[in-house]
């Protein structure tokens, strides 16, 4: 949904212009608002990671980040990580300990925990994801993406036995 583009010790994201039945990020005002709902998501788990939100304008030299002139779009800029330093590649080299998991599982209980959790009856969930993925089973299913429709049809049904 995104393009990434990692320029040093930075990472920005755009959004890509694209509406689906589950989101819509067909205007720029709507890739704004995603934007910064994700900056205020994200921030709760990683607020040194989710740095800001800035304007790409169009500028007479072109595009700028946060430059003079109408905004073209909006970037979500992080702090880039270490590839290195990440949990796969810490249980890819065995350094990872269990009082590591621990701290990470503690987090992400006190977080889910308080979570805001809206309403969603069960019969209205199945819902939501039967029409996922019955727009997601028309999607692959175009002959113009030439997937192999056995194998497409064999995903979908497993996915709506598993519902």
């Amino acid at each position: 949904m995104s393009w990434v583009f990692l320029a040093g010790d930075r990472v920005y994201k755009l959004k890509k212009p694209v509406r689906f039945p589950y989101l819509d990020f067909s205007s720029l005002p709507r890739r704004e608002a995603a934007c910064r709902a994700e900056l205020a998501l994200n921030r709760r788990l990683a607020p040194d990671v989710y740095l800001d939100l800035m304007p790409l304008t169009i500028t007479p030299d072109g595009l700028s980040i946060s430059g003079d002139g109408a905004i073209a779009d909006w970037l979500v800029v992080m702090r880039r990580l270490d590839e290195g330093q990440t949990l796969e590649h810490a249980i890819l080299a065995g350094r990872i300990e269990h009082r590591q998991l621990d701290r990470l599982a503690a987090t992400l209980v006190r977080f889910y925990r308080t979570a805001a959790r809206p309403f969603l009856s069960a019969d209205a969930h199945l819902a939501d994801w039967r029409g996922r993925l019955l727009f997601n089973r028309r999607v692959l299913l175009d002959a113009r993406l030439g997937l192999p429709t056995g194998l497409v049809r064999y995903v979908d049904r497993v996915q709506r036995d598993f519902l």
